[in-house]
C-alpha cells in the first residue's frame, strides 16, 4: 500500500513538474544591458539593465521592459512576429539623430518587431533629404 502511495505521490510531483517547466518554457525573459538612453512606446528609459519579458503565452499579447535599477519601465506591443528562433538575444535599435528607438527583440523563440513612433520615421526621412525641397531647390 505504501508502495502505491508513493508511486502516486511520485508521478503527481512529476506532472506538476512538467507544467511548471512548460509555462517557464514559454515565458522566457532577458536581460540586456543598455549603455545610453532610449524611447520605447513613446517613453524615454534611462541607461541601464532591464528585464524583457513576455505578458502571457500569446505572443502578440505584449511584452513588458522593466529596470529595477532604475525604477523604471513599460508595456509595449509588437506590431510583428517572426518565429525565427535564435541562438542569441538582442535588441536592436533605430537611431535618429541622437536618439535610439527600440525597433526588434531577438529571443531564443523568435523576433519581435516594435512599431517606430511616426514623427522618428518622418525624422529619418528628413535628415535623407538634406533640406532640399521636391524640386531640387533649396
Amino acid at each position: 500500500m505504501k508502495q502505491q502511495l508513493a508511486n502516486v505521490l511520485l508521478i503527481i510531483t512529476s506532472l506538476f513538474g512538467l507544467a511548471a517547466g512548460a509555462k517557464a518554457e514559454t515565458h522566457r525573459e532577458i536581460i540586456v544591458k543598455l549603455p545610453y538612453e532610449f524611447v520605447v512606446a513613446g517613453r524615454t528609459l534611462p541607461a541601464g539593465t532591464y528585464t524583457v519579458s513576455r505578458l502571457s503565452d500569446d505572443r502578440l499579447a505584449g511584452l513588458s521592459i522593466v529596470s529595477q535599477e532604475q525604477r523604471s519601465g513599460v508595456l509595449v506591443l509588437a506590431n510583428q512576429f517572426e518565429n525565427r528562433p535564435g541562438d542569441d538575444t538582442k535588441v536592436l535599435f533605430e537611431r535618429v539623430g541622437d536618439m535610439y528607438f527600440l525597433s526588434s527583440i531577438v529571443t531564443l523563440d523568435g523576433v519581435y518587431t516594435l512599431p517606430l513612433p511616426r514623427s522618428a520615421v518622418l525624422m529619418a526621412k528628413s535628415r535623407h533629404t538634406d533640406g532640399m525641397s521636391a524640386s531640387g531647390t533649396h
